[in-house]
């Protein structure tokens, strides 16, 4: 998708290479219409995050309080409106919420495991909510309260009461065995879904229509080769929406709603709280907004903004070439990434850079009896290597070295973490100060063990296995084999879980190389935390590494019972420096994200950022400058 400003007073277009913008989710919010559009820019939360992903007042007039024992979040509102004209109270906060913690809930943002500490959500009086955790969490802050769009309360219940009367008579028990039947037709886990079924296709859209569901439409599904209709998809949609009916009728109060949510029929705009509202919505073409002059920060600086679907990299290369398109909302890789390559140097585009939130990196394991238990050949290894050429050499330019789990343009990022150049003498003495000789062959030796083992990666990801080969290159020369070892995903899944055997040997993996993906929170205790080394009894803990550290426990644990962002910041710059000192992990890369934009797009609050996925949190400040500015 991309975004244009129409008469050079909005803003642009959003990129996707998804050929359809009917999802299963409609217009909610929470779903994922449009993606981040109508989150963005027409929704509100109680917080948003700022150029460096940390939580600010949003929707609430002040940072929220928390209680002394630190499982209450009381937010005290500002004055707000949603652009129907109504008030936006508590209650429609409190509401929201209460959908989303409801254990029918089936929307994407509902699998979140942030949400599982979260309890209850209050209306205390018209300007306050309380949320109740049923255990600290600090990431509610930072990741539940930006992360949730709040709905009209009103709008939500109208449509689940015409829900109802739509479905009066409709026989639950019918329409769940007529599920059971379409639903597995779908695209799942065997190799291909079942042979095309017109006549139960049929059966399932009349009965859809018969509780006064709107069918979405063929059309909407002609996703395959050449256009093809997919079945397989549009009976993975039907049997959705005939179990979310089925649900919903089965049940009661919020636990119905919340279970019928994604298959209300909503009015054909979403109306939400944010800078700019729809005006008109042409399905598969663009989204028109308008300024929003109530909008609780101030009236946007831009009035018009038109959102266009992009099907295809050529399509996008020639918005942004031509000026026809003001800002890519879908961030992309660089290096052979076609569209970068085809935009390039262009004049009139701007380019912001910024690390992916993730990263990939050489695992050590680090239980007694393991080659890399050794902490002097975990240190040679990484003096033996020069990261910056090997990460660039192996990702084409699409990835930046790191040296923590916690990426540059995040609130909590060390930035003074030691950098040191490649050194082969250094390396081989702290291999020679564990008492390894060299042996005949370069590679050294303690008696008949050779410095020498095989590494796990997975086998379709070339960067991957460039990155091992090419470290294993600079290792040798300080007498270390490493030969990396192929494999295919599953295989590389089943060598982290106990008892970290790759399938077929006979013994635990010395290293594997590997990667995670993070969030808007920083906290890596998933990954370094004692609580979740891999063993026995804990098969698929995420500490596979075997890390226990008591300094790295204790950081993490006050990290976990503090809300003050100073402070866990502070927490987190310290973790990174033992881990740094420690290295239970060879830190490779994060991909490198670039979003292209317009030079002329701008922001009334001054120069706008170039190293950070939010460089555009304030979305309302933003405008397209005079061509002579």
């Amino acid at each position: 998708m991309g975004v244009h400003v129409p008469d050079e007073q909005a803003l642009g277009s959003a990129f996707s290479l998804i050929p359809s913008d009917l999802p299963f989710y409609s217009l909610h919010p929470n779903g994922s219409l449009w993606d981040g559009v109508v989150g963005q820019f027409v929704y509100s939360g109680v917080y948003r995050s700022d150029e460096t992903q940390s939580p600010v007042p949003d929707l609430a007039e002040a940072p929220c309080a928390v209680s002394e024992d630190l499982l209450a979040i009381t937010c005290s509102l500002r004055e707000a409106s949603f652009h129907d004209g109504t008030p936006l109270t508590a209650d429609d906060v409190a509401f929201t919420y209460q959908l989303l913690l409801s254990e029918e809930c089936r929307l994407p943002i509902c699998v979140n495991p942030d949400l599982e500490r979260f309890a209850a959500a209050t209306a205390l009086d018209e300007r306050t909510v309380e949320f109740r955790l049923a255990e600290p969490d600090p990431a509610f802050t930072t990741i539940i309260l930006p992360g949730v769009r709040i709905e009209p309360r009103a709008r939500v219940e109208g449509a689940f009461a015409e829900f109802v009367e739509a479905a009066d008579g409709a026989d639950p028990a019918w329409l769940g065995a007529l599920a059971s039947r379409v639903a597995p037709l779908g695209p799942n886990d065997l190799p291909e879904c079942a042979p095309f079924e017109e006549t139960l296709l049929a059966e399932a859209e009349l009965a859809i229509a018969d509780v006064g569901r709107e069918l979405r439409s063929r059309d909407a599904f002609a996703t395959g080769p050449g256009g093809a209709f997919d079945e397989c998809a549009y009976f993975e949609y039907l049997g959705r929406v005939l179990t979310d009916v089925t649900d919903a009728l089965s049940l009661t109060g919020i636990d119905a709603i919340s279970a019928a949510y994604a298959i209300l029929n909503h009015p054909p705009t979403p109306v939400g709280s944010g800078p700019w509202r729809v005006v008109s919505i042409d399905p598969g073409v663009s989204m028109q907004l308008e300024a929003f002059d109530a909008f609780h920060h101030g009236m946007p600086a831009t009035a018009r903004i038109e959102v266009r679907l992009i099907r295809s990299s050529a399509e996008a290369i020639e918005a942004v070439r031509s000026g026809a398109m003001h800002w890519l909302l879908q961030p992309f890789n660089v290096g052979e990434n076609l569209i970068a390559e085809g935009i390039g140097d262009a004049p009139g585009v701007a380019w912001v850079e910024y690390n992916a939130l993730g990263f990939f990196g050489l695992h050590y394991n680090l239980r007694e009896g393991r080659l890399f238990a050794d902490p002097n050949l975990r240190a040679a290894v990484e003096r033996c290597v020069d990261k910056d050429e090997t990460v660039a050499a192996a990702t084409g330019g699409e990835g930046v070295s790191i040296y923590s789990p916690i990426t540059p343009s995040m609130w909590a990022f060390e930035a003074d973490l030691p950098r040191l150049p490649r050194d082969v003498a250094g390396g081989r003495e702290l291999i020679e100060a564990s008492g390894w000789t060299r042996g005949d062959d370069g590679i050294y030796r303690i008696g008949e063990r050779r410095l020498a083992t095989t590494v796990p990666v997975w086998e379709s990801r070339p960067d991957f296995l460039r990155f091992l080969e090419l470290l294993a290159v600079q290792v040798e020369d300080c007498g270390i084999e490493i030969v990396p070892q192929p494999m295919s995903y599953d295989d590389l899944v089943a060598a982290i879980e106990w008892p970290l055997r790759p399938p077929g040997a006979d013994q635990q993996w010395d290293a594997v190389f590997s990667g995670w993906g993070t969030g808007p929170d920083p906290d890596p205790s998933f990954i370094f935390d004692s609580s979740a080394i891999v063993t026995e009894s804990n098969p698929l803990g995420f500490n596979f590494m075997g890390y226990d550290s008591p300094e790295s426990d204790e950081l993490l644990a006050q990290a976990r019972a503090t809300y003050d962002l100073p402070d866990r910041a502070r927490l987190y710059q310290e973790h990174q420096r033992i881990l740094a000192e420690d290295r239970p992990i060879l830190f490779g890369w994060s991909a490198l994200l670039r979003d292209a934009r317009s030079d002329r797009l701008g922001s009334t609050q001054g120069p706008l950022e170039t190293d950070t996925s939010t460089w555009w949190w304030q979305l309302e400040t933003l405008f397209i400058q005079s061509p002579d500015a």
